[in-house]
């Protein structure tokens, strides 16, 4: 939650024009549709999925891999289950 906390402060504290469009990258290790985006392990929301897609909703962002890949299921790492 630390690191979603500090992106929304680095976000407020910016002053960005109004027509600007900027880019944030990276892999967040959060699912935003557990459905397309896990698979097996705990498919429960975690407070870091919520805040992830609240700061994606307030600043108009969105992910760009779902939509050039809207129904594929691609993981870089799966819980087992026990």
């Amino acid at each position: 939650m630390f690191f979603f906390d500090r992106v929304t402060s680095v976000l407020e504290d910016m002053s960005f024009d109004p027509n600007c469009k900027f880019i944030i990258g990276g892999d967040f290790n959060t699912h935003l549709d557990s459905n397309l985006d896990n698979l097996g392990g705990r498919i429960e929301s975690k407070p870091s999925v919520k805040k992830n897609k609240e700061i994606m909703i307030s600043n108009d962002l969105i992910d760009i891999w779902r939509i050039c890949n809207p129904d594929k299921k691609q993981f870089t790492w799966t819980q087992k289950i026990l």
